[in-house]
């Protein structure tokens, strides 16, 4: 597992969520098994992959290693377990590349995060963001873990999960995740107050932006 650190963060959502998120604080995260059950509409939310604790394939192989399979009509099988990877999660748009100068027309941001909402917003400090995220958690009794998503071919893979892992169809999202791990998700999502951030965040799909640069490092 390889652990990236962003240079700044981005929630899309939609814009009746801005305010929640800018000036309450309001973390909204979502239970692995509610990612896991929703329809798949295309807005790139939708992972069946989601709580699993293994994935593999079925169909007679080779024995080695990559493993060689004999047929190429397979089928991806995800196994899961009541009491293994529950927990909420948080999603953000990662950047690991570029540094944020203060223009906002400098952000790229891939063409498919549109489906998940109208409201881009970046977290150009994104080391408070997360120490506050943290905080809060410990406050609630809850452990944060949070890191960037790994991507693998759920095509022609055999291998255990873990909550940081993606199919590589996902990659476009370049995701940082947020995870409270807990076996009672009995609600579909998880409210989380860090309080305002409007002085680490901004809405950047608006007119022009400038902002005072305080980076922070994860």
């Amino acid at each position: 597992y390889i652990n990236r650190r962003p240079n700044y963060l981005i929630r899309v959502i939609p814009s009746e969520f801005s305010d929640d998120l800018l000036l309450k604080g309001e973390i909204r995260m979502g239970a692995l098994d509610y990612y896991r059950s929703l329809e798949a509409n295309n807005d790139g939310r939708a992972d069946v992959s989601e709580g699993a604790t293994a994935v593999f394939q079925s169909g007679e192989i080779l024995i080695g290693d990559p493993p060689v399979y004999i047929s190429e009509d397979r089928t991806t099988i995800y196994r899961y377990s009541d009491n293994a990877n529950k927990g909420y999660v948080y999603c953000l748009y990662g950047c690991y590349d570029n540094i944020f100068d203060g223009n906002i027309h400098s952000i790229d941001v891939p063409r498919q995060m549109n489906n998940m909402g109208e409201a881009q917003i970046l977290i150009f400090n994104p080391g408070e963001f997360v120490n506050r995220c943290a905080k809060a958690a410990k406050e609630q009794g809850l452990t944060l873990v949070r890191g960037s998503v790994n991507y693998y071919d759920d095509k022609n893979s055999n291998l255990r999960w873990h909550p940081f892992m993606k199919p590589n169809s996902y990659c476009y999202q370049s995701e940082y995740r947020l995870y409270c791990p807990t076996i009672d998700c009995s609600e579909s999502h998880f409210i989380l107050n860090i309080g305002p951030i409007n002085d680490i965040a901004i809405i950047i799909n608006q007119p022009m932006y400038l902002v005072p640069i305080d980076t922070g490092k994860v």
